[in-house]
This record gives structure tokens, sequence and C-alpha cells, in this order.
């Protein structure tokens, strides 16, 4: 379900490329929040909070005996409407194909989302929500940098995991941000594609790094699994690089409950994240290291816009080869 939590303030029509490609961090510089605000009511150092977490199991916040409870809070109206929806399609279609096979241990995944509009004040009082109100198990699949900023200190604090935002900023990847388990490369790494959405003809010949491979290429076996859940979860939805995004957070997510057995609580999820070496996600790998690598992926994809307007992957600058 998507609700949308206040009016829209239209950011102008370059926020989401801003946003693809890094400047957006600038950005983050709006009011927002200080950590010492973002304390929520069942905070870590809440003793009501801590029994609940050692309790795992039915107990534990976000679970229950049949189901799993995710957030997100991410854009799904404004200029950056195209991100967030794409996000979300991705994750649901990925829960959708864990449903489908029973859940995982017998669970099934729920996503809840709520719309920010790419706004940081309505990231986080929709954090907070998500939080203290609807106590979600996880957060996943936000969506922007100047909006993780809020959401951030809110999930650390409480200890919720922060899964896959659609962000490559540098201050998520700080290694004390042990509760967030990053997907892609950060954008020291690479430029997204969405630079592409305004060349148009003139972007003939122009080369793009992609933190996830192409996904039209049906031969690679995560972007195989990625089409056959997308058609099965909505099949009008056109493949594209931001669900595909949305389709590996969703995987990576699974793969942390996978991991905790029928006893999950957070830190079991966490720690068997920063604990468990790779990863395998299809041939898509990740890694992380307890206490000092936050950030799964390091791959950059670099791909060149044709004159039909399609990416292809190339192996570097001015290769005439592709996959």
């Amino acid at each position: 379900m998507i609700k949308t939590s206040a009016s829209v303030h239209p950011l102008g029509v370059v926020a989401a490329i801003l946003a693809a490609l890094g400047i957006a961090a600038a950005l983050a510089c709006t009011t927002t929040p200080s950590p010492s605000d973002a304390t929520p009511a069942n905070s870590a150092a809440d003793p009501a909070f801590a029994e609940t977490e050692q309790a795992g199991g039915t107990d534990a916040a976000g679970v229950s005996d049949d189901w799993v409870l995710f957030g997100q809070s991410a854009a799904f109206t404004g200029p950056a409407a195209e991100l967030g929806n794409g996000m979300r399609t991705g994750i649901l279609a990925a829960f959708n194909e864990a449903n489908a096979e029973g859940g995982v241990h017998g669970r099934e995944l729920r996503l809840e989302s709520l719309n920010d509009s790419y706004e940081a004040d309505f990231a986080f009082s929709n954090t907070r929500d998500l939080i203290d109100k609807t106590r979600v198990f996880a957060l996943i699949g936000a969506v922007g940098t100047p909006t993780a900023r809020a959401a951030t200190p809110q999930a650390h604090v409480a200890g919720v995991p922060f899964i896959a935002p659609f962000t490559g900023a540098a201050f998520l990847r700080e290694p004390y941000l042990d509760n967030v388990l990053n997907l892609r490369a950060s954008y020291y790494q690479e430029t997204d594609e969405m630079v592409a959405r305004e060349l148009g003809e003139a972007g003939e010949g122009v080369y793009v790094t992609q933190v996830v491979p192409l996904p039209q290429d049906g031969d690679i076996p995560v972007v195989a699994r990625y089409h056959a859940a997308l058609a099965d979860y909505d099949p009008d939805a056109e493949p594209g690089f931001v669900s595909l995004e949305g389709y590996l957070a969703g995987r990576l997510a699974i793969a942390g409950l996978e991991a905790c057995g029928r006893e999950l609580t957070r830190k079991c999820f966490l720690d068997g994240a920063h604990n468990a070496g790779t990863i395998d996600i299809d041939g898509f790998r990740l890694r992380y290291e307890p206490g000092d690598d936050n950030q799964g992926s390091d791959t950059v994809f670099l791909t060149v816009i044709g004159a039909d307007g399609q990416y292809r992957q190339v192996d570097k600058l001015g290769s005439d080869s592709s996959h």
C-alpha cells in the first residue's frame, strides 16, 4: 500500500537527474532533523524495545508466525516518482517470487510503502512512523541522498536494518552505520544512468556507468530470474535499471532472512549479512565485512548509448565489443 504523507513540493525537472549523478548530495544541506531529534520512542535504549528484540520469533518487531513486514519511504509522486515506483516494483517482484514458494521459513514477506515525494522532512516523519507505529522489521529501498540523510539517524538509533538505499552517498558508507546494508557501488565508483532521460538523440555514443547489469540481458542468470519474477508480479512492467536494483534489494533481504531461520531478530539479520562471506544472488555477488564495510557491491558496469537509444554493455571506453 502506498500512502501520501503530505502535499508535493516539486524539485524541478532536473532533481532526479542530480540525485542519480550524486550531485544531489549538495541538497542534503537543506534542513534535516539532527540525530538527537531522531530518537524514536522505541529506541535501542528503551528497555521495552530491547525486550521485544531479545524475545525473537513472533515477538520481534515486524515479525509474526506468518509474516515479516518491511517498510519503505520513497518518492511515488513528483519528479523522482519513477525511481520510487521502480524500486518498489522490483522489491515486490522479489517478495512475490519468494511468497509463491511459501515465503521464507514459512513467513510471507510484506511491504508497507509511504510517499515522501523526495522531501527530507517527509522522509523523517515516514521513517519515524514506520519504526514506532507500524513497527516494521526493517527499512528497504529508500530513494535519494537528502531523504536517506533524514532517515538514517532514526534507523541507526533503533537498530533497524536500513537495506539498499537508492543512493551512492559517501555518508552511508561510514563504518559506524552497522545497521546499513548498501547494495550498489558508491558515487565515487559510478555515474547513474539518468543523464541519458535528457540527452535524447544527442545521447548516441555517450558512455554511462551502471551499478547493476543490463536489465534487458536475459543471458545473465540474475537478470533472467528478474525477468520471470517481474512478469509474474506485473506482466505490463518493462524491465529497467531501477526495478532491477529493487529486485536485487529484495533478494538481499531474502538472503538475510534465510540465514536466520525461524528465530528471526534484527541482530541476527545484520550479523548474518556481515559474516556471510560472499552472498551470491544468481551470479551478482555481494560481500560485507563486520565493522568496516557495509557496501555489498563494488562492481561498476560500463555501457554506451546506441543510435536506437538503447544501452549496450562494453568492456572499456572506445570498445566496440558489447555483451
